[in-house]
């Protein structure tokens, strides 16, 4: 299934600040107050960039604005929905993701990178996270078992990473869920009774896996 990404015209576009001060000043320069910004802490390095985004609720349709370079102190608009792609320095450690706060992160962007089980853990808090990609990593059954603590998922792509089977029970509980795309794993028709109770998903793609007409 196609993914249609929605332009988001109206946020102000807010860059890293060096300093608490500074923060105030360059918000201001953007008409932006600082009761109108909140703060994401990042390492003093780059580990990708920060993005707003906005989700149709019919659907698991959502679109994306870019806002600022994920290096240090970030102010974002107080009310936006943030998210991060995660580039190769990020994904070296992402255990800077256990120091944002739960509610700081909605979309986590991680593909194509040597993510293992170990380094998976630190999405543990991230409670209110929304779409999770993570294709191309080399996650399996025991990372894939983290996913239990996000209640408020919307969207999972996994594909061709390390998952078997009995990793789908550990979305049996996320009801919020509405699209599963998980192609190029080794999953069968056994694998997909942990998915009938999910209500409100929408769409399963299950390409290039062990799905047949029973399935």
């Amino acid at each position: 299934l196609a993914l249609h990404v929605l332009l988001l015209l109206s946020l102000p576009a807010l860059a890293k600040k060096p300093s608490d001060s500074h923060n105030i000043g360059s918000a201001e320069k953007a008409g932006v107050s600082r009761t109108q910004v909140k703060y994401l802490n990042f390492p003093e390095r780059s580990v990708g960039f920060v993005q707003a985004y906005t989700f149709a609720p019919d659907s698991f349709d959502f679109g994306a604005t870019r806002i600022a370079n994920a290096c240090g102190t970030v102010a974002v608009p107080r009310t936006a929905e943030c998210g991060l792609v995660v580039n190769y320095d990020g994904a070296q450690d992402l255990s800077f993701l256990n120091k944002l706060p739960p509610g700081a992160l909605v979309v986590l962007q991680c593909n194509e990178f040597e993510i293992s089980d170990e380094q998976f853990l630190a999405i543990n808090h991230l409670e209110k996270m929304k779409v999770l990609e993570l294709s191309s990593t080399d996650i399996g059954n025991r990372g894939f078992e983290h996913l239990k603590t996000c209640s408020s998922l919307v969207e999972l792509v996994m594909n061709s990473c390390l998952i078997t089977g009995p990793a789908l029970a550990s979305l049996k509980d996320i009801t919020t869920l509405k699209r599963l795309v998980v192609d190029h794993n080794d999953l069968d028709d056994a694998s997909l009774a942990s998915l009938k109770g999910l209500k409100n998903l929408l769409a399963v793609r299950l390409q290039a896996c062990k799905i047949g007409d029973a399935g």
